[in-house]
């Protein structure tokens, strides 16, 4: 067995720690239960709120504005594209898509245009700069993007993997180091699962199939969203709770059929059990 000294038991441990603490260790607040990464978000977004609205229009120009304009400018290298080629040269699909949600978040800020858009229960529910999920969305991937490496680049995935894929692989067809991604999604919040299921791609643990299966089976914020829906949709509980129940069931459906595709040489899909 192989000896490790007490400075590297320290590197492991507690940036672990300190990771287990803010994503997946609820406290009690005034607000119920919330993780410390959830709290800190809270405290930016009252700072940012007289702001965010402008940013996020000024964002959403840069990127339309930036993808017409590539569109008449040659890529200079197409093998090897840079930061920005990969922002803004898209195809027209996602062009004409960045123009229109600029139109509408305009519609939505300035308070001008059809009422089904600037409404405060359809555009409102993005763009409030108060309770919008702009802001929190915005909140919580800046944070999370500074904080995740505590639990992704110290040893803590590996260690629970081992240990976790006895529970995992009869589940869900998933890795043992998937379990953080689960607690993560659902003791915290399914927008930091999803932030971790990317970096785990990029870092090529996961393929595209199964990082696409686990953003769908440990993404939790679609709750939050439906439960916020209540308080202003006339339709009620009964209307979003069985619009859950039916998206979780169709969800299950998918993911089992999901787990059992494998990829061709050629590219195309077989159905068979995957026994990895």
């Amino acid at each position: 067995m192989k000896k490790y000294s007490v400075a590297t038991y320290f590197y492991f441990i507690i940036p672990s720690l300190i990771g287990v603490f803010l994503f997946m260790t609820p406290i009690l607040t005034e607000e119920g239960w919330k993780v410390p990464i959830a709290i800190l978000a809270n405290v930016l977004a009252g700072i940012v709120a007289p702001i965010i609205s402008y940013f996020t229009i000024g964002m959403f120009a840069i990127s339309a504005i930036g993808a017409l304009i590539a569109k008449f400018i040659p890529r200079k290298n197409a093998k090897e594209p840079s930061m920005l080629d990969t922002l803004f040269y898209v195809n027209w699909f996602w062009t004409i898509t960045r123009i229109i949600g600029l139109a509408f978040a305009s519609m939505v800020v300035f308070n001008f245009g059809p009422s089904a858009i600037n409404n405060e229960n359809t555009g409102g529910l993005l763009m409030d700069p108060n309770e919008g999920l702009v802001t929190f969305l915005f909140t919580i991937f800046l944070f999370a993007g500074f904080l995740l490496p505590f639990l992704t680049n110290f040893g803590l995935l590996e260690f629970f993997g081992t240990m976790m894929v006895k529970i995992m692989r009869p589940l869900f067809k998933s890795p043992g180091r998937s379990s953080i991604d689960a607690l993560t999604s659902w003791v915290g919040d399914g927008t930091i699962g999803v932030l971790m299921t990317s970096k785990q791609y990029e870092m090529g643990n996961y393929t595209k199939k199964r990082s696409r299966d686990y953003c769908h089976k440990f993404l939790s914020s679609v709750h939050h969203i439906l439960y916020r829906c209540i308080g202003y949709c006339p339709f009620g509980t009964l209307f979003y709770s069985l619009l859950f129940d039916s998206s979780t069931l169709w969800n299950c459906i998918s993911h089992y059929y999901a787990s059992n595709l494998s990829t061709c040489e050629k590219g195309g899909y077989v159905y068979r059990w995957d026994t990895s």
